[in-house]
């Protein structure tokens, strides 16, 4: 057991020289699925992001995400479509292991924690326009898991991408995951 702890004392020292950099990051997502002008899905989010490094290439990052998702429907017999909406937001808490040090040129990184999850459904009939509330609302803390990888511009800016999942929180079903692709930018400072 001892030589466990001095390890341990060992490994976090070695990289307190780098550590307490703290990363300021934006991404953008959206998709578009389209069958015809009356059947498609569309998505898009925001999320941004606070990251404290508290070892070289060790972080715990905070992260808020907002978004839409919008489908719509249109059965052969209907004249109309109905839309169906989904507004969402997740306030994260992730653990973030990177695979390069901040001076690399490419950065690897994958990512894991949890999120409140909350989401309202809404469904509109175009016939009328009425929208109204469409299922039940989630709020729920779901775990999620992502991996990316970010590239240095300069020594604090960085653009990066990422593929990232988290549990969909709907009718406590632990099967269903939803993922999002990711594009953004971060400073170092």
């Amino acid at each position: 057991m001892r030589h466990l702890i001095l390890f341990a004392l060992a490994f976090l020292i070695s990289f307190s020289a780098t550590a307490g950099v703290m990363e300021l990051g934006a991404s953008y997502s959206t998709r578009n699925s389209s069958i015809d002008k009356d059947n498609y899905t569309e998505n898009t989010s925001w999320t941004g992001s606070f990251a404290w490094y508290f070892l070289e290439m060790s972080a715990i990052e905070f992260s808020y995400t907002k978004g839409q998702a919008t489908q719509s429907l249109k059965a052969v017999a209907d004249p109309n479509a109905t839309l169906y909406y989904a507004d969402f937001e997740m306030f994260g808490a992730d653990l973030v292991i990177t695979f390069a040090g901040k001076t690399s040129v490419l950065q690897p990184f994958v990512r894991g924690g949890f999120a409140r999850l909350k989401k309202e459904f809404y469904k509109e009939d175009t016939s009328n326009g009425q929208i109204t509330a469409y299922g039940e609302p989630v709020d729920q803390v779901v775990p999620s898991y992502g991996a990316g990888l970010k590239i240095n511009i300069t020594q604090s800016f960085n653009i990066k991408g990422s593929y990232d999942r988290w549990r969909s929180g709907t009718n406590n079903d632990k099967d269903i995951w939803d993922d999002a692709i990711k594009g953004g930018i971060s400073w170092y400072f």
